[in-house]
């Protein structure tokens, strides 16, 4: 073999060596994008299913209940202040009188 032939086989085999590292490349980055794609479909399918199985509803009234519960304490023990006063104001009123 020859210098010519040697240079011509070395330039065949670093073009397939490119060629191949292109090919890596080019299957990781679709690799990369199926796997992109494939969590943006779970998404769209969960969120398809949450909105089928009113599971975002149930939250968000459960949420509500929460609050209201919370609200509806603080009320009563507002409420029960109230009657303690009243009842302790009344108290004095009868006492005066």
């Amino acid at each position: 073999m020859n210098i010519f032939d040697a240079v011509k086989k070395s330039s065949k085999l670093l073009n397939k060596i490119s060629a191949n590292k292109h090919v890596h490349t080019v299957v990781r980055t679709a690799s990369t994008i199926s796997v992109k794609a494939s969590e943006a479909a779970v998404d769209v399918v969960k969120e398809g299913l949450d909105s089928v199985s009113g599971q975002k509803m149930y939250d968000l009234v459960q949420e509500r209940l929460a609050v209201q519960d919370q609200y509806n304490d603080v009320l009563a023990a507002k409420l029960h202040e109230a009657l303690e006063r009243i009842e302790t104001l009344e108290g004095i009123i009868h006492a005066k009188e």
